[in-house]
């Protein structure tokens, strides 16, 4: 029905603003503008379903262990996080 933009955000800087873009599947095209050519902007593909699986599955070694890690440690460290709270909480 409109026209489509592209607003991107960033914390460094004002929004960039491209007013000539088609939406192509999860990536979006770029006109030409200017001297500037016509090029593609996202679409990357980051793997997430498989990045923190085994080498052997497509994984990546050190997401891996990252998540081997969390995996051994996230149980103690929240049941300890909410001790401290409620230890807290019996003191006021």
């Amino acid at each position: 029905g409109g026209r489509q933009s592209l607003t991107i955000k960033t914390p460094a800087t004002d929004a960039i603003r491209f007013g000539s873009i088609e939406r192509v599947a999860r990536a979006f095209k770029l006109f030409a503008a200017g001297p500037l050519p016509a090029r593609f902007v996202g679409g990357v593909p980051t793997r997430a379903r498989t990045a923190f699986g085994p080498e052997e599955a497509g994984g990546y070694s050190p997401l891996n262990i990252m998540r081997r890690r969390a995996e051994r440690d996230l149980p103690a460290a929240m049941a300890k996080a909410i001790s401290d709270h409620f230890e807290r909480r019996r003191k006021l």
